[in-house]
């Protein structure tokens, strides 16, 4: 015998039937006495039939006394019921069934969601999309399906099933409504629920657990399940929303929480300026959590004292604030948004937060090169769900951006869903604009041009509406590169006027840096070397005005980049100095910039006339790649069809490449062929695009005389 919990949507029937089907025949029970006299009348023997008792919660007394009359006689019994125990008779029997045993219906995780998906739609998700849904639904397996077998945030199965549970607990209906509304302000204390829902504060405790029993709350807290939630919002009429909305907005608690909820729905939506004006409204602990959103936006940053309530919380705020103010120097607000994120696991406090200090500490460590503390930041938010299930996906994103920084591909990949995630909504702008700038940074270490264009035509409209700061820079440097890849780089250049005058206001220079950075990176895609010199020149310029001062310790990344500059803007002019170049690329791959160093060293080799250095250089570059994970498989190329490769993705002809390497054109095109027959390639097209993959250039400008970057 066996008892089987869970609340409704959980698999109990399923669970139920999958322990017992080894038992045989089994008799599944109906509350009908007439017909349980015969069944549990029988003489109980070696080849007893088990009864099966599902649901037992809904059994009344007087049935569920009989049985565990029976089961004392020795009639098998296996049940299943919901966790809380209500009634002293279903006590009794569930004591006796659970002599061999209880089973847990525990949430599912992201590889069980994958593989119930594919049973039901042929398709397996991908890690992130399976994340996203556990995420939606808490992991039930009812809520999962009703999910992937419709279309939209709420399909109709879904809509369907949270009316009908609502439908059966008509006292909790009202409760659920101020839950689904307010769902992105968290808990809140039980007598502010009870005003905005207009029920009695003694009877809020005993509706919370009857949505819990029924499979609508989030399990530990007291949140609906996200996707409960934008069904019960979306059941509602206009009418029955204002409602809603009226007596929340009457609750003194639920009314400033509120407040800080449209800043961070601002702040989700990319609109960090706005979202940081609204957080100046928001009381002591909005003002100084909007401290860090100004000083990347180029707004002085106002004072404050730590607010009343919560002291973690508070001490959390003023570290976000104190963090904020010195953002023009990342390396020592660094220290201080990892203690916020540190205060922020420990608070018992679940007031909405514009962003996480993990996800500020994050963009900050990747602008200064500290990737170690970067990616520590984002997995112990991952793990300990910092922020709420509101953050999730930002963190997720976030972990997939520190990947591609440091050259692992393919973990990025992982972290990033193409075709979004359930329930996306256009007030995601935030996270949308990141998984864009994933993709970009993924197509241009590809040479995927064609997914480039997407990407910047998919941002285009983002950024029209202020979605960028400085803490993103790094992040924009991705897009305004596809956009000078698809030929837009015009298109984009708002957006770099904006960061500048944002790093103008806060003084930043390892801000000021990212972006000339960013100016070099789109020089070299249009072969500009006029533009290229003016970008290593500043970079030169800030790393001097570093030197002597306490910030120049923290410089090594900006010292690396401005090296690099100056001998990627003579690569461009036709100046290569290779022992400056393996040095410059070596330093970049020192502050956790391998691709950078790779594509510096294989385009200086491109450049020199130099055969036996050119041979040096694109051997420095191969070494580069080899050390991420992009490229741990063996090219099928030798290194001097390697060598041909990489020229010819640099748009040379076979007599350039002969020149060069010197070698007739007749030599070059006998390598040609025999690397088309090794890569297995057609065409031309299929040539060039094998050569990306084998080689893992990011070339793809064919045009004559251009270097890809």
């Amino acid at each position: 015998m066996v008892v089987v919990i869970g609340v409704d949507g959980a698999g109990r029937t399923h669970r139920l039937r999958a322990v017992t089907r080894s038992a045989g025949g089994v008799l599944h029970v109906a509350p009908d006495p007439a017909a349980l006299a015969g069944l549990l009348g029988r003489q109980a023997g070696p080849d007893t039939e088990l009864v099966l008792v599902d649901d037992a919660h809904h059994y009344p007394p007087a049935l569920l006394h009989q049985i565990t009359s029976a089961a004392r006689a020795g009639i098998p019994v296996a049940l299943s019921r919901r966790p809380a125990i209500t009634d002293p008779a279903l006590a009794e029997l569930d004591e006796l069934a659970a002599r061999d045993g209880v089973v847990q219906c525990d949430p599912l995780g992201a590889d069980d969601v994958a593989q119930l998906v594919a049973e039901r739609t042929g398709t397996r998700p991908g890690p992130a999309e399976a994340a996203s849904l556990v995420e939606d639904t808490c992991g039930l397996p009812a809520l999962v399906v009703a999910l992937v077998d419709g279309a939209g945030p709420v399909p109709a199965a879904l809509l369907a099933r949270v009316q009908r549970a609502l439908a059966r607990l008509p006292r909790a209906v009202a409760v659920a409504r101020v839950l689904a509304v307010a769902h992105d302000l968290g808990p809140f204390p039980h007598a502010g629920l009870a005003e905005a829902a207009g029920v009695a504060p003694d009877v809020v405790a005993a509706e919370l657990r009857a949505l819990h029993e029924a499979g609508l709350l989030a399990p530990g807290g007291e949140r609906l399940v996200p996707a409960v939630a934008r069904a019960v919002a979306a059941d509602l009429t206009r009418g029955e929303r204002h409602e809603v909305d009226r007596a929340l907005s009457g609750v003194p608690a639920i009314r400033t929480r509120s407040t800080l909820h449209a800043a961070v729905a601002l702040a989700r939506s990319g609109r960090t300026a706005r979202a940081a004006r609204e957080l100046e409204d928001a009381g002591t602990t909005g003002r100084l959590l909007a401290v860090p959103l100004l000083a990347a936006t180029g707004v002085a940053s106002p004072g404050g004292t730590a607010p009343a309530g919560d002291p973690l919380q508070g001490r959390l705020a003023l570290r976000v604030a104190e963090a904020g103010r010195l953002l023009a120097e990342p390396a020592r607000a660094l220290p201080l948004l990892i203690e916020a994120a540190e205060e922020l696991d420990r608070s018992t406090d679940e007031a909405p937060l514009p962003d996480t200090p993990h996800a500020l500490g994050a963009l900050v460590a990747s602008a200064v090169g500290d990737r170690a503390t970067a990616r520590r930041l984002v997995e112990d938010a991952l793990s300990a769900g910092s922020g709420g299930p509101g953050h999730t996906r930002r963190h997720r994103l976030l972990a997939g951006w520190i990947a591609l920084r440091g050259g692992r591909y393919d973990e990025a990949r992982a972290l990033t869903a193409p075709g979004g995630w359930s329930g996306d909504t256009a007030h995601d702008g935030r996270d949308v604009l990141l998984s864009v700038c994933l993709r970009a940074g993924l197509a241009r270490r590809s040479g995927d041009v064609a997914a480039a264009r997407a990407a910047w035509s998919d941002a285009e409209h983002l950024l029209a509406r202020e979605a960028i700061d400085l803490l993103h820079a790094e992040c924009v440097e991705e897009l305004v590169v596809a956009a000078a890849r698809a030929g837009s780089v015009g298109r984009a250049d708002g957006v770099r006027a904006t960061l500048r005058e944002y790093a103008a206001v806060l003084g930043g220079a390892p801000w000021t840096a990212l972006l000339a950075w960013t100016d070099l990176q789109v020089a070299v895609v249009g072969d500009d070397p006029a533009s290229a010199d003016a970008a290593a020149a500043e970079l030169a310029e800030l790393r001097d005005e570093l030197y002597g001062t306490p910030a120049a310790r923290a410089s090594a990344r900006m010292t690396a980049q401005a090296t690099a500059a100056r001998c990627w803007a003579n690569a461009l002019a036709g100046r290569v100095d290779g022992d400056e170049v393996a040095s410059a690329a070596d330093g970049l791959g020192a502050v956790g910039l391998p691709w950078e160093a790779s594509r510096l060293a294989g385009q200086a080799g491109v450049r020199t006339p130099d055969a036996a250095l050119a041979r040096r250089l694109l051997e420095r570059a191969r070494e580069f790649r080899q050390g991420s994970e992009q490229s741990a498989r063996r090219s099928v190329l030798s290194e001097r069809e390697t060598e041909v490769g990489r020229l010819v993705l640099a748009g040379r002809t076979h007599r350039e490449i002969g020149a060069q390497l010197f070698v007739s054109p007749k030599t070059v095109e006998h390598h040609v062929a025999r690397m088309r027959t090794r890569l297995g390639a057609s065409t031309r097209a299929e040539f060039l695009a094998a050569l990306r993959e084998d080689l893992g250039a990011g070339h793809g400008d064919q045009r004559a005389g251009t270097i890809p970057p």
